[in-house]
This record gives structure tokens, sequence and C-alpha cells, in this order.
């Protein structure tokens, strides 16, 4: 229901917004496990793989660097595809 109304009311984070802790903790866990859904459904387990491979080869590494990396993609790129998976979603 949260992700829900975050889509259909536009207020869904950027992944930028993630690392600066403007989004609360249920809609940034909300986001996050969907995020991460968006990760497998587009790179599988690799893409997994290279996000924590990301996040232990610099542990002040952000989420959002650890997403990107995994992907290949630049922010905008990210949210726009992530917005369009999670509106199919719904």
């Amino acid at each position: 229901a949260v992700l829900r109304n975050m889509v259909e009311t536009g207020t869904t984070p950027t992944l930028s917004d993630l690392d600066t802790g403007r989004v609360d903790s249920r809609r940034s866990a909300v986001f996050g496990h969907a995020a991460f859904d968006f990760l497998a459904s587009r790179a599988g387990t690799d893409g997994a793989q290279r996000f924590f491979a990301a996040l232990r080869a610099n542990p002040g590494t952000t989420l959002r660097n650890a997403y990107l990396a995994a992907l290949g993609v630049l922010d905008a790129d990210f949210d726009r595809a992530f917005g369009e998976y999670l509106k199919s979603r719904l």
C-alpha cells in the first residue's frame, strides 16, 4: 500500500533521496526492497553480486552508487526505468 501510494501520488523518492536522509525509514525500506527487486529483474544474480561487491569494495559507498554500479546506468536512467518498472507492477 505504501509503494502504491508513492507511485500514484508521484512521491516515489529518487536514489539520491535515500542517501540524504530525506526519506522516512518506512518509505526508505519499501523503496529499497522494490529497488532491489528491480535490480534483480534487470541484471539477475550477476547484478546482485555487483551490488554487494560495490558495497564491499568501498565501505563508504552510498546505496545510490552501489545500485548505479550494479546496473551500469546513470541516475536519471535509473530513476526513469525504475519508475516505469513500478508502474508496470501496480
